[in-house]
């Protein structure tokens, strides 16, 4: 059995949105009484897709910038916003 008695705190990391997934287990942790630390990776390759699919407008700020606040509108909404990050590889 899982021990989260033991952590301080956990990373939840996703490669994708948002899923009913991450929500489930960051509600999980957080009913533990312990934080957590959401961080979306392979932001690149969302920048890589977007510059493909429009080439003529594409804007990679925009990009990151609509990727954050899908993020962190998915926390608040959970009144659970500790950090949202984003790692990109």
């Amino acid at each position: 059995m899982f021990q989260m008695h033991r952590y301080d705190f956990f990373l939840l990391m996703s490669a994708s949105r948002f899923s009913e997934n991450d929500t489930w287990l960051g509600n999980e942790i957080a009913r533990s009484r312990r934080n957590y630390f959401y961080v979306r990776t392979k932001i690149a390759a969302d920048i890589s897709s977007d510059r493909k699919a429009h080439p003529r407008t594409h804007d990679e700020l925009a990009v990151i910038g609509d990727i954050r606040g899908n993020v962190v509108a998915h926390l608040k909404a959970r009144d659970s916003l500790l950090y949202a990050g984003a790692v990109c590889i």
